[in-house]
């Protein structure tokens, strides 16, 4: 199980450190909780149960990962979108899986739609803007722990661009 001062990582939320693990009670009934605080956004203090951790927080991903995945960034496929209606559904499966690879190809399908709007003389819609920045924030958040890199977030986003 997790302990207090480790990072974790969050899907909606990016890089967490675990302040504190305490008892709260919820609906009457008294849950042991991790209290984690997000490290890029400035949010309360968020209680995760010690019955639902596993599935809702991981580990940060290795160094070696992190390099990889940063390295072989153009090998990874943008998410590919099948019917409009439910793009947003997938960005929100892609985000909540939680999966740093799973991220990065969300990132590229929104970098790749954002360029081809703008080509095309039209704004980002207001739900690929809030997925792009969800996105960045979790995925940013844990490749500059991992790598101790504070300017991945430019390294990566020009790679994309370039793409």
């Amino acid at each position: 199980m997790f302990q207090r001062g480790e990072y974790v990582v969050l899907p909606r939320e990016g890089l967490c450190k675990i302040e504190a693990i305490e008892e709260k009670s919820f609906f009457g009934q008294t849950k042991e909780c991790y209290a984690v605080v997000p490290q890029k956004k400035s949010v309360a203090t968020l209680f995760i149960t010690k019955e639902t951790a596993e599935e809702k927080m991981r580990y940060p991903i290795s160094y070696d990962e992190a390099s990889n995945l940063v390295s072989e960034l153009d090998e990874i496929h943008a998410l590919e979108i099948q019917n409009e209606k439910t793009r947003e559904d997938e960005y929100k499966n892609a985000l909540g899986r939680g999966n740093a690879k799973d991220c990065l190809a969300l990132l590229k399908c929104l970098e790749q739609r954002k360029r081809e709007r703008y080509a095309s003389n039209r704004l980002l819609t207001a739900v690929d803007d809030r997925y792009i920045r969800l996105v960045s924030t979790v995925i940013f958040s844990e490749l500059s722990y991992v790598l101790g890199d504070t300017e991945i977030e430019k390294k990566v986003t020009e790679r994309l661009i370039c793409v």
